[in-house]
């Protein structure tokens, strides 16, 4: 008698851990391709901010350049094109092959990603700082490493000189008397 209860608990208990379980695949699945119209979005804005920019810098155009012009515009299109393609594709775990896939194109010539590392200027002290109309401990910086033109630093701040995408790491800095972080 105590095991026909116990059956009935136990398939409801399955059952609704495998709705739950469905529920949340789904919602996950939303997530991801609301994330992935995202960055399409994204991508296309960059490269119509590119185009705009191209054609506001040129000046008119002759034959010769207007056809070089246009076989830029064709390559960019054709790497766009390919991250869509590569998107989805989850099979490619190689280092090489992702890098490749990173990049947006087939080729072997290397390209270096726009850097600038900002770490925290040990000899001079922190001080107060009004932000977002909360007052903030502010910390003082300096550069520890920077590569390409895309990203420079101004009064403590990063300024970027170029669109695109970029990834912002930041840390911690705190001590007094008793702490340190």
């Amino acid at each position: 008698r105590g095991e026909r209860r116990r059956v009935p608990w136990l398939f409801l208990v399955l059952v609704l851990a495998a709705i739950t379980s469905s529920s949340l695949s789904v919602i996950s699945l939303y997530h991801v391709l609301a994330m992935q119209a995202e960055v399409e979005g994204l991508t296309a804005e960059v490269v119509r901010n590119r185009e705009e920019q191209s054609g506001n810098l040129e000046e008119p155009m002759n034959g010769a350049d207007n056809q070089t012009h246009e076989q830029e515009e064709e390559e960019n299109k054709e790497r766009i094109e390919y991250l869509h393609e590569t998107e989805m594709d989850d099979t490619c775990t190689e280092p090489h092959a992702l890098s490749k896939r990173r990049l947006g194109q087939q080729s072997n010539k290397a390209e270096s990603q726009a850097c600038l590392q900002m770490m925290a200027h040990n000899t001079k002290k922190t001080f107060q700082k009004e932000f977002a109309l909360d007052i903030c401990t502010a910390i003082p910086w300096q550069v520890g490493l920077k590569r390409g033109s895309a990203l420079e630093e101004e009064q403590g701040t990063i300024l970027f000189k170029e669109d695109g995408f970029f990834f912002i790491y930041s840390q911690v800095y705190y001590t007094d008397s008793t702490f340190a972080m």
